[in-house]
């Protein structure tokens, strides 16, 4: 059973999405000095390369502004998506319906009241059983779109990590002595 504060048993927790960045970060390569002890040897040679680091930065922020894009959608999607899971309606589990003639009689109830919103236990027992293997599906939609939406953001900061890393080697690269 689930308490006011979670989701039901058997159904995923789903995040509200939001973005770290909306624009990538500078590549200072900052944040890997230090990352390893100075080497009094020199490193092999190789072959030149370069990096356009304008393109990679370009590069990210398109991803960023699809991943803007993602998380704009998704929060609405899962606030209502939750709502009709906790809500406990959405498929007819608490359906009912009126009638002209009362059905049931009484001393208190005079034969020509219509009865509102009586149990549609015909309609409610199906709707629940519906719901209960539903609710846990449309739950699982939005963790497998919320863990897609995570996967990108780490591509997106494993790019900027990369751009980061070629600057600090730029920066520590040294030019041989002459003659070597």
């Amino acid at each position: 059973m689930s308490d006011d504060t979670g989701p039901p048993d058997g159904f995923a927790s789903d995040p509200q999405l939001i973005m770290l960045w909306t624009a990538p970060p500078d590549l200072t390569g900052k944040e890997m000095q230090g990352s390893g002890p100075p080497s009094s040897t020199m490193p092999p040679m190789s072959d030149p390369f370069t990096v356009d680091l304008a393109s990679l930065q370009a590069a990210q922020q398109t991803m960023l502004g699809a991943g803007t894009e993602v998380v704009t959608a998704y929060n609405p999607v899962e606030q209502a998506t939750t709502q009709a899971v906790l809500g406990n309606t959405v498929f007819g589990q608490q359906a009912t319906f009126n009638t002209l003639e009362p059905l049931t009689q009484g001393p208190h109830r005079p034969t020509s009241e219509p009865d509102y919103h009586v149990p549609d236990t015909a309609l409610q027992g199906p709707a629940q059983q519906y719901a209960a293997k539903m609710n846990p599906e449309m739950t699982r939609v939005l963790r497998a779109l919320a863990d897609g939406m995570q996967i990108a953001g780490t591509y997106i900061a494993m790019i900027n990590k990369a751009g980061n890393i070629y600057t600090a080697s730029d920066k520590n690269s040294k030019v041989p002595p002459p003659g070597k």
